[in-house]
């Protein structure tokens, strides 16, 4: 069972892109598939930048997350990260790995930092990007549950 006691932030914003280096997109919701990601987001869809190269990663990408204070007068928005949900809290996402917590409807398992790189950069046309994050890019993730996820939802660890 869930408690609400276990609430360590909520979901400011979604984003998703359908494939590769195209813009991400706000949503107010999106449903999550299991071991896939969300709905319409290109690493869902297996539509990514990294199937160009020679090895692709078999790193777990079904979702990335990052905290709203960690972008903050970082120069870039939340766009701009390309990470999935923004999350309002204090609370540092990176004890989430190894660990179970819910979204809205759905269970994730925190996996491995998001440790940033050049992309977000070249895609913006603003620099530095992997020095502005570093220790702070985020959170990738693993949809344990299919469901739905809106903005507002509530981060939640799980019992």
């Amino acid at each position: 069972m869930v408690l609400t006691k276990n609430r360590i932030g909520f979901v400011k914003s979604i984003f998703i892109a359908a494939e590769a280096g195209l813009p991400m997109q706000k949503v107010i919701q999106v449903s999550a598939e299991e071991s896939k990601g969300l709905v319409g987001d290109r690493y869902a869809a297996q539509l990514g930048f990294w199937q160009t190269v020679k090895q692709p990663r078999k790193t777990i990408r079904d979702v990335s997350l990052i905290r709203a204070s960690d972008i903050d007068g970082s120069g870039f928005s939340e766009s701009e990260t390309r990470r999935n949900i923004v999350i309002q809290t204090d609370f540092n996402l990176l004890q989430l790995i190894d660990k179970y917590f819910y979204i809205g409807e759905v269970l994730f398992k925190g996996i491995e930092e998001c440790t940033p790189c050049k992309r977000p950069s070249e895609l913006s046309s603003k620099s530095n990007f992997a020095q502005v994050f570093k220790d702070k890019g985020g959170l990738r993730a693993l949809v344990v549950t299919s469901g739905l996820i809106r903005e507002k939802d509530s981060l939640i660890l799980a019992d």
